[in-house]
């Protein structure tokens, strides 16, 4: 769902239409004894960052979630700074106004 279309499939951008209060959710699958690092973006400026590692013969989640008052133009992006994964991980990037 991208209602707005402030997500730009194409770049991986979200860039904010309507100023307000914001909840960004990052979540990562990694396969076993592979690592994986994600750093989010605000305005091309490191934010936050979250660590998936896959541990003996499982696969694991990893998720951050982080709020964040947007103005207008403002650009959220989500960065893959690590992967030892050669595999396809599963992630997902949210974004949702509150307020």
């Amino acid at each position: 769902m991208n209602n707005g279309h402030d997500y730009h499939p194409s770049t991986g951008e979200f860039t904010c239409d309507v100023a307000g209060m914001y909840l960004f959710t990052l979540s990562a699958n990694v396969s076993p004894g592979h690592e994986m690092l994600f750093c989010m973006k605000y305005n091309g400026h490191h934010w936050r960052y979250m660590a998936a590692s896959g541990s003996g013969s499982h696969h694991q989640t990893a998720s951050v979630s982080a709020l964040y008052r947007m103005k207008h133009g403002d650009i959220m992006t989500v960065e893959l700074t690590r992967n030892t994964d050669n595999t396809m991980a599963t992630t997902t990037f949210e974004g949702v106004l509150l307020y």
